[in-house]
């Protein structure tokens, strides 16, 4: 149900990881005496204790120079050894190896950013500057995107089951999902190359951490486990905050498809109406403006008091950016997505004159 302005008629901290130890190497064991050995000949005595002593050195000589070889086939010392990834692979395990711990946390670039249903996905690149590369392990990272106008989302996010490995050189690439309470402003209102990501570890992280080199990135997107705000805001203030990018967004197609011009009017909304069963707040408004622009990718955001055809100068106002010439030509769209007569009508909106005859209800 629309409300306000004209009011259709009909009810209404740093990441750090500790080193994992690598195991201590084992060596082939070695085989037993080939069946065969010559037994005692008849009549036992002297011949018999000789035929012994004769294969206990033997026994010794081969145990001794097999120990060499499998020394010398294994690199020498055992401190030189790491696990490879191939080399554990068919085990199953998680190979490791002492890599010394990573006392830098990681960075991070937001590098795409879209609306996939009701929830919001990050693309979010992560590197580290280790020689010896970085584990995330923990389980629960607060992950914050912003802009300079707005704080874009944020979530806790666990990565104890699926560790994110991290090589020196080569940015590991993941993508996080958000909610539609963990995020506030739109696709259409980031700007990429302005936009920050901040990782802050309030979790617990694995005391062994696996060789990154040994793990392969995980492919599904991370979902949140818990909201994180940034300090000193609510939801409702930042999805207030992103109001107003979304309309600052919206301003340049609104004068050019918009002004002076009939369009459908969607929806009209204040903080503290009643209606649709709720009481209205900021959050809601903003995850309107989510939905409509799901359904109608033409949406755009108004500000009441911008416009002078509006009575109210308080509401934001949603219309959708396809221009007719005349009230009849948006009431037949509104006809046409079968909207209730309440939910869509003809508006124009314009500073050129005041709210008188630029509203035209359908029947």
């Amino acid at each position: 149900m629309n409300g306000g302005g004209e009011i259709p008629r009909g009810p209404g901290a740093p990441v750090e990881f500790q080193a994992a130890q690598f195991p201590a190497p084992v060596f082939p064991g070695q085989q037993p005496y080939p069946p065969g050995m010559p037994g005692t000949p008849p009549g036992g005595g002297p011949t018999t204790s000789k035929i012994i002593v004769g294969a206990i050195i033997a026994i010794v000589v081969l145990l001794i120079g097999g120990t060499v070889a499998a020394v010398a086939a294994s690199g020498g010392d055992k401190s030189d050894k790491t696990v490879s990834a191939e080399g554990n692979s068919a085990a199953g395990s998680a190979p490791t190896t002492a890599v010394g711990p990573c006392t830098t946390a990681p960075t991070a670039r937001l590098s795409s950013y879209r609306r996939v249903g009701a929830e919001a996905v990050a693309t979010v690149d992560l590197s580290t500057t280790c020689d010896g590369g970085d584990t995330i392990t923990s389980d629960g990272v607060d992950i914050l995107l912003a802009q300079t106008s707005s704080t874009i989302a944020g979530a806790r996010f666990n990565f104890s089951s699926a560790p994110i490995p991290l090589i020196k050189g080569r940015p590991t690439q993941i993508e996080l999902r958000y909610g539609p309470n963990d995020f506030w402003t739109l696709p259409e209102s980031v700007i990429l190359t302005q936009a920050t990501v901040t990782l802050s570890d309030t979790g617990t992280s694995s005391t062994t951490s696996p060789d990154p080199s040994s793990l392969s990135t995980p492919l599904v997107p991370f979902a949140p486990v818990a909201a994180a705000l940034p300090p000193g805001t609510t939801a409702d203030s930042l999805a207030y905050t992103g109001l107003r990018s979304t309309q600052a967004a919206d301003s340049s197609s609104v004068q050019t498809d918009v002004a002076d011009r009939w369009v459908p009017q969607l929806s009209s909304k204040q903080v503290g109406l009643v209606a649709e069963g709720k009481t209205w707040q900021n959050t809601d408004i903003l995850q309107a403006q989510f939905d409509y622009r799901a359904r109608f990718p033409e949406s755009r955001l108004l500000w009441s008091g911008d416009w002078s055809s509006f009575s109210v100068t308080d509401w934001w106002i949603t219309v959708v950016a396809v221009p007719f010439s005349n009230a009849a030509g948006a009431n037949a769209w509104c006809d046409s997505q079968r909207l209730a007569i309440d939910q869509c009508f003809a508006k124009k909106v314009t500073n050129r004159s005041g709210p008188e005859q630029t509203t035209v209800y359908r029947r």
